[in-house]
């Protein structure tokens, strides 16, 4: 066993230093919370999505500034009062005071564990029960904030929004209206995006987005269809400022009309920054607006035989077998075509590095898979037929005011890592000492071995 445990450390230490948290939570445990700290490196949250014997168990580890564990606390049983058995985390934050993470039972109530940020020691809080009327959206974090999101439906075209956060007694409610109609859809589910996030293709083109940057909240629906119809392309953001309570709507137009085919998200919102990925049958482009004044700090496109000074980052996308590595602006345009794109930014190494690519999944009534995927693309079946994902994943690097490209260069975008080091795709990023960091459960091989939590650094990005 022991030999097998050790064969496994050196194939993902291979691909990239990796840290093993074994947790003393072995039953139903959950991907775990990561507070960075400036002194001592980060505390990891551990927890179990259901009670055992009454209690929600939860379990600390501080990480040096190394990403080695210096401490590692045992398992804590948190009598539960509110006679929830299950928990969905929705947010976390950290003060003076320590770390908190915040849970919604499986009926309305908010409960809060906060952990002391000296002794590791926590406690359980049943925080306050949301009204059944309203639908708990997800939550954020704003700074050293928390913010609950729910939403209030009071006819097909009308709702309010509520925001909570944590106060003296509880938590504390402020709502909004005259939000726009497309947010009192019966099925609104929007991403929530997290600051200097890595997003899956699949989930970076949802159209519905919300951001939270700068003490404003951005309920965001990107309307940029694709390739071969006559749509206008067009981004649309709601703004509501948690400081003065204030709301306001903007409408963002693309650099080119286009023709287009289907809706798609194509923009994203960094420190009070817009930024569009944009193509038609003739050019490929990024445009970077500032969102104050909206005046236009970034605007490049490249078209036909052009090379891809654009980008930051080779461009492969899913062949026969192999992938196909594009060198051209006319081929990128061409195989970009029936993909919906995306962007997302980050920081990184105190430049922005900016994700972009596109994503489809075709559904078909019968017959076998087509081969070939390539990263991120796969079949999946169903009793009637399949569908079949295919994404492509790219890099370009600007300068911190988003006026300049980057002469920094990645050869292969994070998404590659993953899949050439045959990591699993059911983790999450987080950032750790300004590396991202891709962080999974291991289950064991052997009935003899505990689960294990990795940590595996991608440097550079």
């Amino acid at each position: 066993m022991n030999k097998l445990f050790l064969f496994l450390l050196l194939l993902i230490s291979a691909t990239a230093p990796a840290q093993i948290v074994t947790p003393g939570i072995q039953s139903d445990l959950r991907l775990p919370v990561v507070f960075p700290d400036g002194n001592s490196g980060h505390c990891v949250f551990l927890y179990s999505n259901r009670r055992a014997s009454g209690s929600f168990l939860c379990q600390t580890v501080q990480l040096d500034t190394r990403g080695q564990v210096s401490q590692q606390n045992p398992v804590q049983e948190l009598p539960v009062i509110g006679g929830d058995k299950s928990f969905e985390r929705l947010c976390a934050a950290s003060d003076e005071n320590g770390y908190h993470v915040y849970f919604r039972g499986e009926s309305v109530n908010i409960y809060e564990v906060s952990t002391d940020r000296n002794t590791l020691k926590s406690t359980l809080r049943l925080l306050y029960a949301i009204p059944e009327e309203e639908e708990i959206i997800g939550g954020m974090e704003l700074a050293d904030k928390a913010l609950i999101l729910s939403r209030e439906r009071i006819s097909k075209k009308e709702c309010r929004l509520h925001v909570y956060t944590r106060g003296g007694q509880g938590l504390e409610r402020k709502t909004f209206d005259r939000l726009p109609e497309y947010f009192a859809g019966k099925r609104y589910e929007p991403l929530l995006v997290r600051k200097d996030a890595d997003l899956w293709p699949d989930k970076a083109t949802n159209p519905d987005k919300i951001f939270a940057d700068n003490g404003k909240l951005y309920l965001v629906q990107d309307k940029n269809p694709n390739v071969f119809s006559s749509s206008k392309p067009i981004f649309k953001m709601t703004v509501i400022d948690l400081t003065s309570g204030s709301v306001s709507y903007k409408e963002v137009p693309y650099p080119s009309p286009g023709e287009y085919n289907q809706d798609s998200g194509g923009g994203y919102i960094y420190e009070n920054k817009l930024f569009q990925v944009y193509y038609d049958q003739s050019r490929f482009g990024l445009k970077v607006s500032d969102l104050t004044d909206g005046s236009t700090l970034f605007d490049k496109s490249i078209s036909g035989e052009d090379t891809l000074t654009l980008l930051r980052s080779q461009v492969n996308f899913p062949g026969f077998l192999t992938n196909r590595k594009i060198k051209t602006a006319d081929k990128l345009i061409r195989k970009m075509g029936p993909l919906s794109p995306f962007v997302y930014v980050k920081k990184s190494q105190g430049e922005l590095l900016i994700g972009l690519g596109g994503f489809a999944q075709e559904s078909y009534g019968g017959g076998g898979p087509i081969p070939g995927a390539g990263p991120g693309a796969g079949p999946g079946f169903s009793a009637i037929g399949y569908s079949y994902e295919v994404s492509t994943s790219f890099y370009t690097i600007m300068q911190a005011d988003a006026r300049a490209l980057s002469d920094r260069r990645l050869d292969e975008t994070i998404f590659t890592k993953i899949n050439d080091s045959n990591l699993p795709d059911k983790g999450m990023f987080i950032q750790m000492n300004g590396v991202s960091t891709y962080v999974y459960f291991r289950k064991p091989v052997l009935e003899s071995e505990s689960k294990s939590v990795i940590f595996v650094k991608f440097t550079g990005y």
